[in-house]
């Protein structure tokens, strides 16, 4: 009877101990289904962050490429006006009354500084072709020729076209 009722207290202690076993069991797990939920809420949410970034990048690249296009279909148009514009021709269309008085006043006087400094420059190499002579270059004219290339390539403006994509074309 002893042992029976030993045994008993012995179940009954394991059955306790199982049933406080399966509480903390089911306590940890709990937690831990809470710990993934919060884990997968807060992926969600970053993975939808992520796709809105994502979505605000690729507009932005295509709003700089946009605007690129627009500045290259700009920068041609204007090539092409510069390029067709006759001041005598179009000036009348562009400037009225006065201004476009002053504007031919200004032009004479332009161009009138243009043949002084034509003159001018004519004489500095006619000077620099005697001096070649009297030192005794053995090809002053080849000299001139020369120099008056180097200085030309100087004055020139350095200009960066951009390279035309296949779509414009």
């Amino acid at each position: 009877r002893e042992r029976e009722r030993e045994r008993e207290k012995d179940k009954k202690r394991d059955r306790e101990e199982d049933e406080e076993d399966a509480y903390e069991r089911r306590k940890l797990e709990r937690k831990l289904r809470e710990k993934e939920a919060a884990y997968q809420e807060r992926l969600k949410n970053w993975e939808i962050r992520e796709r809105k970034k994502t979505r605000e990048y690729e507009k932005e690249a295509e709003r700089e490429e946009e605007r690129r296009r627009e500045m290259a279909k700009e920068a041609k148009r204007l090539k092409e006006f510069l390029e067709d514009y006759d001041d005598d021709r179009d000036d009348p269309k562009y400037y009225r009354g006065s201004a476009l008085q002053k504007r031919l006043r200004d032009r004479e006087k332009e161009m009138e500084a243009d043949e002084r400094d034509r003159k001018r420059e004519k004489e500095e190499l006619e000077e620099i072709r005697q001096r070649l002579l009297a030192e005794g270059h053995p090809d002053p004219d080849a000299e001139l020729q020369r120099m008056e290339q180097e200085a030309e390539r100087r004055r020139q403006p350095q200009i960066k076209q951009e390279p035309e994509s296949e779509e414009e074309e």
